[in-house]
């Protein structure tokens, strides 16, 4: 055999083993000595204006998507929001309410942009998979059939119907959907017909129609569960559900950040077989840290950190972590943004910063994190045209 043919046959070995490690990235456990390295590595540099280092300088709130729940009645809960929004200028705020209609999602969002100065408005997210997880589905909004149905239909149905729905959620101002979800599963029972199909290429591919016709109205699309809730068989707001990950859980989320690798991903409150059997991947450095090191242009969402597989603790079951604790953790995982239910309150919220700020004054590590966080959120503001910029966001699969 001469060299060239040699030559040719290394190259083909070692791309088949570059191919292998691409998936075992998403699998594979890392050790808690290696798990911080890697993951502080894969975060890209920010473009913004690194966050100071001094406490009483950063605006730990940047991290925070506060909730706002829109059906509830109370003057005062909505003051209190409000205020909040105020006092400590968050990130991003998002909506709850059930069949929200045009007119009241345009009340609130000026609510609060009436509540900061210009330059320190918040994104504005809102859950938009469809069915009976469709805030913005009253009066002035195209009411969305299930992701199943959705899956269902030919891509040209599919993306008419998705391109009227982000055209009336761009004029409402809304800057982030929690959607599309990317989970396998031919049906679930804990998700129903929030599951497109157990056909991780038909997940893919209803993904990508989403994602394009969102992200084409100035839009971030947090694509979910990752590393994928298929075959979950208990309900993460109430217990942590151990599952085995497989290359057709991750296969759609591998497609879709292909394509858009500046997209938002949601981070599932489920353990993995194969790494930590009482930590959820939300909590997960190594969990997280394999996204990262694949996809490190993205931005992490937590699921609620209020749930039950959330704050589950596994040395005293009994007694459920506290909102601060979670929240310091999923800072420390990996986490960029920390998205919080409709029924966490303003007092909780700000418990929440004050473990934030003492954690950020004693660990040098835990103020690496927060500050490579704040300066991703602060870019995402720009590129989105929030805070008085009008730039629109960057094209990402150029």
């Amino acid at each position: 055999m001469n060299s060239v043919w040699r030559i040719r046959i290394l190259v083909a070995v070692l791309a088949l083993i570059a191919t292998g490690m691409g998936y075992l990235y998403f699998t594979q456990r890392i050790s808690p000595q290696e798990r911080s390295a890697a993951i502080l590595k894969a975060q890209p540099k920010p473009t913004a204006k690194p966050a100071n280092t001094a406490p009483n300088l950063v605006n730990f709130a940047q991290m925070l998507a506060v909730p706002y729940d829109l059906d509830n009645s109370s003057a005062a809960s909505a003051e209190a929001v409000l205020s909040f929004i105020a006092d400590n200028k968050p990130g991003a705020v998002t909506l709850f309410g059930s069949q929200i209609s045009a007119a009241s999602a345009a009340q609130a969002i000026s609510d609060i942009a009436d509540s900061v100065a210009l330059e320190e408005r918040p994104l504005i997210a809102v859950d938009h998979e469809g069915g009976k997880v469709q805030r913005l589905s009253g009066s002035g909004f195209t009411t969305l059939p299930t992701w199943k149905r959705l899956c269902d239909q030919t891509s040209d149905q599919r993306q008419a119907l998705l391109a009227s729905s982000a055209a009336q959620l761009r004029t409402a101002q809304i800057n982030i959907v929690f959607a599309p979800m990317v989970d396998v599963a031919a049906n679930n029972p804990v998700l129903k017909d929030r599951v497109c199909s157990g056909d991780p290429e038909l997940v893919a591919t209803a993904a990508l129609d989403f994602v394009t016709t969102f992200q084409a109205q100035q839009m971030l699309p947090v694509i979910k569960h990752y590393p994928g809730l298929g075959s979950a068989t208990t309900d993460t707001h109430s217990q942590l559900s151990l599952v085995t990950i497989t290359e057709n859980d991750t296969a759609p989320f591998k497609t879709v950040l292909d394509q858009f690798p500046k997209l938002g991903v949601m981070t599932a409150h489920i353990a993995v077989q194969n790494q930590s059997a009482n930590l959820p991947c939300s909590l997960s450095g190594s969990c997280v840290g394999q996204l990262f090191e694949l996809y490190p242009e993205v931005t992490v969402f937590t699921d609620a950190l209020e749930m039950g597989a959330a704050r589950y603790n596994y040395q005293v079951p009994e007694i459920a972590k506290s909102l601060g604790a979670v929240s310091i953790e999923a800072i420390l995982a990996g986490n960029n943004v920390l998205v919080y239910g409709q029924d966490v309150t303003p007092v909780q919220l700000q418990e929440v910063l004050s473990r934030i700020k003492q954690e950020y004054t004693s660990s040098s590590e835990f103020r690496e994190k927060v500050n490579l966080s704040v300066a991703k959120i602060q870019t995402l503001k720009i590129e989105y045209g929030v805070g008085g910029s009008t730039n629109p966001p960057t094209k990402q699969n150029d």
